[in-house]
């Protein structure tokens, strides 16, 4: 059976095995509700257990589940949620053998159709569409709201196999580190424009905070969105482990575009058009709730000038 054909026994998907342990029988909810709050709740696990996992987070269709669900909870709990095409495509993005940038198309006019198809014979979509591509106007025709696609596939949220979804703090530190590094340089090569706008100059238009926010970034996607249609670019956006926008840009919807989208996630190389020519997520600004933390700004980094460099002395 080759992979198209495979359709994952019933719990062999982690989030399969989050839902028939946790569910609650005597839940005031009605089974819909219910099933959208578990999802919800899953997608903020930082790791999961093990044994949730019988594929060791790969696409290994040997393993078994570890708990086989009972006909009762497949007909419950598990059916009624996605049908066999959608798991099928479930197992896919699960699978760490998984490297084509999943390709989501947000918007749906029949004038665009030519161009989805000619997408499909990009090289890295070529033999991988079927599942790479979600090109759904029934099912994922989301406009903006393009996270919606995580409460159907809550695989597309990142790594939740051997690693979490949020580096540990001491991890995070070192780059924190080269970050404050670089806060006189950033502030030099922006003389005194960095007052005015300290996200656009020590932030977007500094690597170090890059790479920051590269290490930070759990999982990527690839919009087809209505500007995407009208320039050719799909919008990429990279995100946290709860799904945040880390940061967002533009990228060309051709060979070249596509390839060294997935060529930087897999080297780890913050991409040029989407730190210094996107835009940072909100929650990741100077003042938001996380890159308050996150950059550890003192009142003398955005406040004091820098010190001449050494050789200027």
């Amino acid at each position: 059976m080759d992979d198209f054909d495979f359709v994952p026994e019933w719990g062999q998907l982690p989030v399969e095995q989050y839902l028939i342990r946790c569910w609650d029988h005597s839940s005031p909810q009605s089974p819909e509700q219910q099933r959208s709050t578990l999802v919800k709740h899953f997608l903020q696990l930082d790791k999961i257990q093990p044994e949730w996992d019988p594929t060791l987070f790969t696409a290994d269709n040997s393993r078994k589940p570890s708990r086989i669900p009972t006909p009762d909870e497949i007909v419950n709990i598990l059916q009624p949620w996605r049908s066999d095409e959608l798991r099928r495509i479930a197992w896919r993005i699960w699978g760490c053998s998984s490297m084509q940038p999943l390709l989501l198309r947000a918007h749906y006019d029949p004038k665009h159709d030519e161009s989805v198809e000619e997408w499909q014979e990009l090289d890295q979509y070529e033999l991988e569409s079927w599942w790479s591509i979600l090109n759904n106007k029934n099912m994922f025709n989301f406009g903006a709201d393009w996270k919606r696609v995580f409460a159907i596939f809550p695989e597309a949220a990142g790594r939740l196999g051997k690693y979490p979804r949020w580096p540990d703090m001491e991890a995070i530190k070192e780059f924190q580190d080269q970050f404050k590094e670089s806060l006189d340089r950033a502030k030099r090569l922006k003389k005194q424009m960095w007052r005015q706008d300290p996200n656009a100059s020590l932030i977007q238009a500094n690597p170090a905070a890059w790479n920051l926010l590269q290490f930070i970034s759990v999982g990527y996607i690839l919009i087809a969105d209505e500007e995407a249609f009208r320039t050719n670019r799909f919008l990429l956006v990279y995100f946290d482990g709860s799904q945040n926008v880390v940061a967002q840009g533009r990228v060309p919807s051709t060979d070249d575009g596509v390839n060294q989208v997935s060529l930087d996630w897999d080297q780890y190389q913050p991409p040029y058009s989407l730190f210094e020519e996107g835009t940072i997520g909100e929650e990741y600004l100077a003042n938001g709730d996380i890159g308050s933390w996150l950059y550890e700004f003192t009142k003398e980094d955005l406040q004091d000038d820098p010190p001449a460099p050494a050789d200027d002395a």
